[in-house]
């Protein structure tokens, strides 16, 4: 009973600090909405540089994406910019992230990719 009791406590907390800020936004691509998903993903980013201890204690949470919501959060502004034709701004997101987090590998592959492109563009 009291294993039930803590499951449903784990998944109610789970459900609040990492699906909430996010699952608009996600729902909103799925649909094709991209251009309001922009603004429900800048709100996840908001949330998560709000209460940071989310993301210091994704272990906790048996999270183990070694990718902070943060920056999740980006990265999907960026994706969503490049869907709405929008390259400079997408870019302008990658590079941010890049400042935020040096070691990120989304944002580190998605610049060589658009320095490929503006290459083959010339």
């Amino acid at each position: 009973m009291i294993g039930i009791l803590i499951h449903v406590l784990y998944q109610a907390i789970i459900k609040i600090l990492v699906e909430h800020p996010t699952t608009p936004g996600l729902k909103l691509i799925q649909e094709r909405k991209f251009k309001e998903a922009i603004s429900q993903f800048e709100n996840a980013y908001q949330f998560y540089s709000r209460h940071k201890w989310i993301d210091q204690g994704r272990f906790v949470l048996l999270i183990s994406s070694n990718v902070s919501f943060r920056e999740m959060a980006l990265v999907n502004i960026a994706f969503c910019y490049s869907q709405i034709g929008n390259g400079n701004k997408s870019k302008e997101y990658y590079q941010r992230i890049l400042a935020e987090f040096p070691d990120s590998s989304f944002a580190e592959v998605s610049l060589n990719a658009i320095k490929a492109f503006e290459v083959n563009e010339k």
